[in-house]
């Protein structure tokens, strides 16, 4: 039995046909022909993690402001004023290029972060006709709900990956999980940049997303991060020294981009469940590492806060307390996941995490606290910390981090001893402190601690004016 040919006609039809339905499902076939897998390819919006989903944008003065932090982050390095570095610092760069924003890295990067997963994408789920796309994330979580996304923080947090950054691997360049984020934004011929932003809910945590997508890809192995030498000495053809930023290559045909898009409407839906005031807490910077970062304000400008009171506590004040099992602490976390845990022996709540090689955690109480006239203050609390499979020892660092808007520093100290099986006291005076700020503490696992797993728990915390 024969079967006659399908006509044209009919063709044509199911060419049709297969395009209604990529366009009905949110699909672009040219994204799908790079891979089935594609974002653009695969999600047509939110996915199924968003909860409570309040934002999913990125407004276009956030924009500039991403690409300006990017492009005078790059400045510092090609005219060697990047001092940190694992063994001595940064050499300036000849060939390095200014970023501009790009409308299709931003709605795929913002498509990735509607999926509300701190995760990334596949080698080709991101890219797109031009290059290969390279991948930043950020995640902060915090028990309140605040929709002033702090991008400052989350490039800060990728850049300051530099002082892990030994220059000799320049050229021939070699990857480390622990500073691809730097590397990343300080690839020469990288000249695009779009990212994306999510706030949704996630357990008892409202959870912040950033992803930054760039073109083209950098972090190749073997490859050259960025030529050394004088800056903008060797620009590549097409390009001239930048005046906004010197030491930079601007494309000739073009000055600084503005982004295009309009920021997508906020669900109307108001959130059913108020935030806990008691943490538990969630995965981040997850498949990679999330970055270790400090409290910084937001990346448009914030008014500076409002003049301090005289008035200062007396000495032995209690200046902020937390106890789990007497109260819920407000606190936000980023890196390595925090969980309210119960010890086996008194059932007391602790808050608890375990910080894998190549990773970092951080913890901020989200409680002001204001130390008296000698800017001295005592911190204790109960505490255990200790290694699994390895023995790479591991700082737990204790700061009080000024509050957003201050141009003061933080204040740290470092807690160095082991205590398995058991809470154990600490303390740490704290001298020189900001004027009003944050107590946070944090911890990372080198990348070279290979299968090392660092444990940490935390209650019973305070801080008291004056020396302990």
């Amino acid at each position: 039995m024969t079967h006659a040919a399908p006509s044209m006609t009919t063709v044509w039809r199911l060419v049709l046909v297969t395009a209604l339905a990529a366009v009905a499902t949110g699909q672009d076939s040219q994204y799908c022909s790079f891979t089935p897998k594609h974002t653009l390819c695969q999600f047509s919006g939110p996915g199924p993690a968003c909860d409570q989903l309040q934002a999913r944008s990125v407004g276009t003065e956030e924009a500039k402001y991403i690409v300006a932090e990017h492009n005078r982050l790059r400045a510092r390095v090609a005219n060697g004023r990047e001092t940190r570095g694992k063994s001595f610092s940064q050499p300036s760069a000849s060939n390095m290029r200014q970023l501009e924003w790009d409308d299709e890295l931003a709605r795929v990067a913002q498509r990735h972060a509607e999926q509300c997963v701190f995760q990334h994408d596949c080698r080709d789920c991101k890219r797109v006709a031009r290059f290969k796309v390279g991948q930043n994330l950020y995640s902060s979580s915090s028990t309140r709900l605040e929709n002033i996304p702090e991008w400052k923080r989350a490039v800060y947090a990728w850049y300051d990956e530099v002082a892990m950054f030994d220059p000799q691997n320049i050229e021939p360049f070699v990857f480390e999980t622990s500073i691809g984020h730097y590397t990343q934004m300080a690839w020469a011929e990288t000249s695009r940049i779009g990212c994306g932003y999510t706030l949704y809910k996630e357990g008892p945590w409202w959870t912040k997303l950033y992803v930054c997508n760039y073109g083209s890809a950098g972090n190749f192995q073997r490859g050259q991060m960025y030529e050394r030498g004088a800056a903008c000495s060797n620009c590549p053809a097409g390009t001239s020294c930048s005046r906004e930023f010197p030491g930079i290559c601007m494309d000739d045909s073009s000055s600084t981009t503005n982004p295009t898009q309009r920021p997508t409407p906020r669900p109307t839906r108001p959130p059913t469940q108020r935030p806990t005031q008691r943490p538990t807490q969630r995965p981040t910077q997850r498949p990679t590492q999330r970055p270790t970062q400090r409290p910084t304000q937001r990346p448009t400008q914030r008014p500076t806060a409002a003049p301090f009171p005289v008035e200062r506590p007396s000495a032995g004040a209690t200046l902020f307390s937390c106890d789990l099992d007497r109260d819920g602490c407000r606190v936000k976390y980023s890196g390595s996941t925090w969980k309210i845990v119960r010890t086996s022996s008194s059932q007391r709540r602790i808050l608890g995490t375990a910080v894998t090689f190549g990773r970092s955690t951080e913890l901020t109480f989200q409680s002001d606290i204001t130390p008296p006239a000698s800017r001295t203050v005592c911190v204790t609390f109960a505490y255990m910390k200790y290694e699994l499979r390895g023995n790479t020892p591991v700082e737990l660092e204790v700061a009080l981090d000024p509050s957003a808007g201050s141009r003061e520093r933080a204040v740290t100290q470092v807690i160095r001893p082991n205590a398995r099986g058991r809470l154990r006291r600490g303390q740490v005076e704290l001298r020189g402190a900001p004027a009003r700020g944050q107590l946070r503490f944090s911890a990372s696992v080198p990348t070279f601690a290979f299968g090392q797993a660092t444990v940490l728990a935390l209650d019973d915390v305070k801080v008291r004016s004056g020396r302990c």
